[in-house]
């Protein structure tokens, strides 16, 4: 089992062509190209009222409307 290194942010995202889409977090697997046993699912994305999410000390993975999905080298401040 690897050391789990990444949150996954499921969500809604906007396509370039406007139609909002929703990225679920077997989708951030694919898109991102990271196994399961490396990634936590972020609880807040998954519907928990009032529940805020802690990703101190792994990388964020979120939808990305320009689709691009590589992996940073560090976290990276996110545009919301």
């Amino acid at each position: 089992m690897s050391e789990r290194r990444y949150m996954l942010h499921p969500g809604p995202v906007t396509s370039a062509d406007g139609d909002i889409h929703h990225v679920s977090a077997r989708e951030l697997l694919r898109l991102y190209r990271v196994r399961a046993d490396e990634c936590y699912v972020c609880p807040a994305c998954q519907g928990r009222i009032g529940y805020v999410c802690d990703d101190r000390g792994v990388i964020g993975l979120w939808p990305d409307s320009s689709g691009r999905y590589e992996l940073p080298n560090k976290e990276e401040p996110r545009d919301e």
